[in-house]
């Protein structure tokens, strides 16, 4: 699952991935603006920090890839037998995808974050292609930002539909989850797929301390699994079917 939060460098570049686009309401303005002098940039209004939704300099993503049991044929065959039978593992491939950007939509108190879990074999390619297609078709969808709901529904299902047609990836044995937030004028709009869940930690308060560094957690998304109630419901009346879990 990609999580947590790390500093970004003197490009933006986050975690590897793609550029942290930073820029003003007055893009024009930034060409005279000799990036040495610290003085003209901390002097010019548009970069005060109180005109992002947050601080710059530690916005981002991390993700860590995970591991796997490898059984050879004789030893997957005493498992249970045998206390003494060793399990092997091996790296499993990163499917894990996140981005941030902001301005997002030629907006400067708006910004996107998103996180996406592949799945199968492929599925990182299909958590990359869902990354990029999100992030860009859901600022030109015409509902965006009047009715947030429909652009998020449409954008949602015009890029599942879209991956039927994309030559290197297999959608039938491959996907994502996808849990992606719009943060505008400081409210969040939230929308998600699968299990991938959103978070907002909360700094406790003390009214006697005068640092505190604790805070609570609260879930900003309900994750969505085939067994849930009303989606198993959802997915039979498709004609789909849900398999019970590995025991």
């Amino acid at each position: 699952m990609v999580q947590g939060v790390i500093s970004c460098d003197e490009n933006h570049q986050v975690n590897g991935m793609a550029p942290l686009h930073i820029s003003t309401e007055h893009p024009q303005s930034v060409d005279s603006i000799e990036l040495a002098d610290a003085n003209v940039l901390h002097q010019n209004d548009v970069f005060r920090r109180d005109h992002a939704p947050f601080s710059k300099d530690i916005i981002g993503t991390y993700s860590c890839h995970g591991i796997e049991p490898l059984y050879d044929e004789e030893e997957e065959n005493e498992i249970g037998e045998n206390d003494d039978v060793k399990l092997n593992v091996v790296s499993k491939i990163n499917q894990d995808r996140g981005g941030v950007a902001y301005p997002y939509a030629d907006h400067v108190h708006t910004a996107l974050f998103a996180a996406y879990d592949g799945h199968g074999e492929g599925g990182e390619l299909v958590s990359q292609y869902c990354m990029s297609e999100i992030q860009k078709r859901l600022e030109k969808h015409a509902s965006f930002p009047s009715d947030m709901e429909d652009a998020f529904k449409k954008t949602f299902v015009e890029v599942d539909e879209s991956l039927a047609h994309r030559e290197n990836l297999e959608p039938l044995y491959s996907g994502t989850t996808a849990c992606v937030v719009v943060m505008r004028e400081g409210q969040l709009h939230i929308a998600n797929v699968g299990d991938s869940r959103a978070v907002i930690g909360r700094k406790k308060k003390y009214p006697n301390r005068k640092t505190n560094r604790e805070y609570d957690s609260f879930d900003l998304t309900v994750d969505q699994n085939p067994d849930s109630p009303g989606e198993m419901e959802r997915i039979l009346s498709c004609g789909g079917f849900v398999s019970p879990p590995p025991e």
